[in-house]
């Protein structure tokens, strides 16, 4: 339901860009038939899309006509002092290459500093991720190996090491086989090893459940937790025996040395084993305290974006000062003086092409903002269908408005990539200008976002069901596509949902 609403979206703004009285008309009746399916999708009470990575495109499609070649005429946007210039009349320039720069100091170093702020945010990122989530899943997958090692250094001092001094079983109890001095001692050891024998039944079965499936974190944490009580009970089992093999009549019964041996290498067996439990349940305390949830690795994201962002405001304020040739070809003027001042917008510099045809087209003002000199663009000439596209880019937009129909249009000129003996003078052609791209960027749909008091928010739905509910976001933009989606530098997060509309 939600494509088809945004797919109307897109044609509702095809159309008001070629035909906007047309549109409202239109406009409402589309408006209606969103509505009405906005309220009967889902649950009957809000209509979202989820935000989720895309790549957004600055697009503006215009018609325009082929004309010969003439000179380009360029000029700086901003004023400012002239420090140096490249290239004197009769040169030979190619597209791209630098001819007048005015001063531009201050401006790099803002972006020396906001690059090297940059650097610092994805430094902080990169350290919230560094190894230790790696570190804590190889603790947590090595909990297994280390509780089931416990278990059967357990069994075998509770049940081979001391065999030969017990007899009897779980079901009618356990003697020993000598009689020692202390029969405080001696019942102890006896009750202790009944007890050890069941507590290693239920160990047994718990790590059977475990390894049955595949255990989450939660459970490995509470079998380390029941291996350490496990542990403690076999730990007292094996010092009451070694007790009762140390009273003074059994010291004095040589025969029950190897016995002694025995438990004694069973004490060092269970020490090592609850050493390690402690160990891995330390190591993993510690990687949980160094790890970074996930609400910290977002709002670093976001910091990142924002810095990155910020160094790519500078970066285009830097490439105002530097004048280039958009095109290949000759120097035909050239005004500009070192130390002079260069008026915004005022002619300096000339260059002839060495390409036979241009193209001439009228950008309207609403589209304006999305393309710049420089902007690459597909032409399709009426002469030869949609399916042969020409190679072309923006190489001047006149700074003075011209009145199309009522409506500031601004007069743009672009010049082929390549030249081909198919183009004619006044060929109509049909323009695809290329403003900027953002990939990989989450991104929602332009009529989702709203002002409240100047701050830019969006409503996010949280919880399902009947405790579903609308909260506001603050969320900060970038930039607006032509397909209706507007890029989010911070704010929300890729999957949350978005809602379009909320039924009264």
């Amino acid at each position: 339901m939600t494509k088809k609403i945004l797919s109307l979206n897109r044609k509702f703004i095809k159309l008001a860009k070629k035909k906007p009285i047309l549109s409202i008309g239109i406009g409402i009746v589309t408006f209606g038939v969103i509505m009405f399916a906005a309220i009967s999708d889902g649950d009957g009470q809000y209509t979202f899309v989820t935000a989720e990575r895309r790549d957004i495109v600055q697009e503006v499609e215009v018609a325009g006509s082929v004309k010969a070649a003439e000179d380009v005429d360029l000029a700086f946007e901003e004023p400012g002092t002239i420090s140096q210039v490249f290239a004197d009349v009769g040169d030979e320039v190619r597209a791209g290459q630098t001819l007048v720069t005015l001063r531009n100091s201050d401006i790099i170093a803002l972006l020396n500093q906001a690059e090297a702020q940059a650097d610092i945010e994805v430094a902080t990122l990169n350290t919230l991720t560094a190894n230790t989530k790696q570190e804590l899943s190889n603790s947590y997958s090595n909990a297994l190996n280390t509780i089931d090692d416990a278990l059967a250094k357990s069994e075998d001092a509770v049940r081979a090491k001391s065999s030969s001094i017990f007899s009897g079983s779980k079901y009618s109890n356990y003697y020993l086989t000598f009689n020692p001095c202390d029969t405080i001692r001696k019942n102890n050891a006896q009750n202790l090893r009944l007890e050890a024998e069941l507590e290693l039944e239920r160990w047994n079965k718990e790590l059977k459940t475990l390894e049955t499936g595949n255990p989450s974190t939660d459970e490995l944490d509470v079998a380390l937790f029941n291996a350490t009580r496990h542990l403690d009970l076999i730990q007292k089992t094996v010092n009451a025996i070694n007790e009762v093999l140390a009273t003074t009549c059994s010291v004095e019964d040589s025969t029950l040395d190897t016995a002694r041996t025995n438990m004694a290498t069973a004490q060092t067996n269970v020490s090592t084993a609850i050493d390690n439990i402690n160990d891995l349940t330390q190591a993993i305390a510690l990687n949980k305290i160094s790890v970074a949830d996930d609400n910290d690795v977002a709002a670093q994201e976001a910091r990142v974006r924002a810095a990155e962002a910020n160094a790519d405001n500078y970066k285009a304020q830097l490439e105002k000062t530097i004048m280039r040739s958009p095109i290949n070809g000759v120097l035909t003027r050239q005004e500009a003086v070192t130390g002079e001042t260069a008026i915004a917008n005022t002619s300096l510099v000339s260059v002839i092409s060495a390409s036979s045809f241009e193209v001439k087209a009228n950008i309207p003002e609403v589209e304006l903002a999305e393309v710049s000199v420089g902007a690459r663009a597909d032409i399709t000439l009426d002469a030869y269908g949609e399916k042969e596209i020409f190679e072309a880019h923006i190489v001047t937009i006149d700074p003075a408005e011209t009145i199309v129909g009522g409506v500031p249009n601004y007069k743009a000129t672009l010049l082929f990539d390549k030249n081909d003996e198919r183009i004619r003078s006044g060929m109509t052609a049909n323009i695809r200008a290329l403003g900027e791209t953002r990939n990989s960027v989450i991104g929602v749909p332009r009529g989702s976002i709203f002002e409240v008091a100047g701050i830019k928010k969006v409503n996010v739905l949280v919880g399902e069901g009947r405790r579903a509910e609308v909260i506001e976001v603050n969320v900060e933009t970038g930039v607006a596509g032509s397909d209706g989606f507007v890029e989010i530098i911070s704010g929300i997060e890729e999957g949350d949902r978005i809602v379009i509309t909320v039924a009264k």
